[in-house]
């Protein structure tokens, strides 16, 4: 059994890697480690992408717990740009349907370099993507998942902005698709850290009433040991949220910890919790 105080959680050699899916579109991201006993992939959430989001911190202990770890972007990482001339996507065209191809070509990168059972870790929309993926393509080398943040229907998580009526947004968004112009965009709000740009169709695909774009509705079909983090910082919707996923988990355990939505309080904490409860449940042996 690893020791995890005395692993030490410094930066270490990682390389960057590059992939392209099946239909065509390329993926970056970072890879650590060798894998002598696993393997993790960490997946980002909505605006996020390889290097910036709380799953990535597990890149730096890779190679001290005989792991190796791979952050991938998704198609809709950040929120839009060109890779050498390649099209726009970000998550202003991101489509939740897609998800299980740069999730499986990311898989397919983990399991490349010798990984033969792995755990995920995802954050925010990136658990929705996870589990949507999971719960279509089974695979037998996934053996656990840690969701941290499971977001609530759209709706429900911005329903603290205060004046913020989505529902006419949401409508034109149907009508945009309905017209057969589903990259038209639409901005829905401008305050705030970022501003809510999308296209139409991401509007549909990922936030408007009627879509999959989170845990509950694939849940149940995913059958390993599931640890659903929150912080305790974290508004009203997304701690219900997280309590649905666990309860609804066939393997699912809930822990609330001191912090906010992206987890800066304690990053090493997180990684500690996260690796401590893989240790615990022998993912790897």
């Amino acid at each position: 059994m690893l020791n995890l105080d005395k692993a030490r959680f410094t930066s270490t050699d990682v390389r960057l890697v590059t992939t392209t899916t099946s239909d065509g579109i390329v993926l970056h991201g970072a890879l650590a480690g060798t894998p002598v006993r696993g393997g993790i992939l960490a997946v980002h959430g909505a605006w996020g992408n390889f290097y910036a989001n709380p799953p990535a911190s597990l890149l730096e202990s890779a190679p001290e717990l005989g792991l190796s770890v791979l952050s991938m972007n998704g198609r809709g990482h950040d929120m839009g740009g060109l890779d050498n001339g390649a099209p726009s996507i970000g998550l202003l065209r991101e489509r939740l349907d897609l998800a299980p191809i740069d999730l499986g070509a990311a898989r397919d990168v983990l399991v490349g370099v010798g990984t033969s059972r792995y755990i995920v870790v995802a954050h925010s929309y990136g658990c929705a993507r996870t589990t949507y993926w999971l719960s279509r393509e089974p695979d037998s080398r996934c053996v656990g998942m840690v969701l941290l943040s499971p977001p609530p229907p759209a709706k429900e998580a911005w329903a603290p902005i205060e004046g913020f009526d989505v529902e006419p947004h949401f409508e034109a968004a149907r009508s945009a698709v309905s017209e057969g112009d589903p990259h038209r965009l639409i901005l829905m709000h401008q305050q705030g850290p970022v501003p809510l740009l999308a296209s139409a169709g991401t509007i549909v695909s990922v936030w408007a009433p009627g879509t999959e774009a989170y845990c509950e509705p694939h849940i149940e079909a995913i059958d390993v040991p599931c640890l659903v983090v929150v912080g305790s910082r974290e508004s009203s919707a997304f701690q219900d949220a997280a309590q649905r996923t666990a309860d609804l988990a066939p393997q699912g355990q809930l822990l609330v910890v001191e912090d906010n939505h992206f987890y800066r309080r304690n990053r090493d904490t997180l990684t500690r919790t996260v690796l401590g409860w893989a240790e615990t449940n022998r993912l790897w042996d």
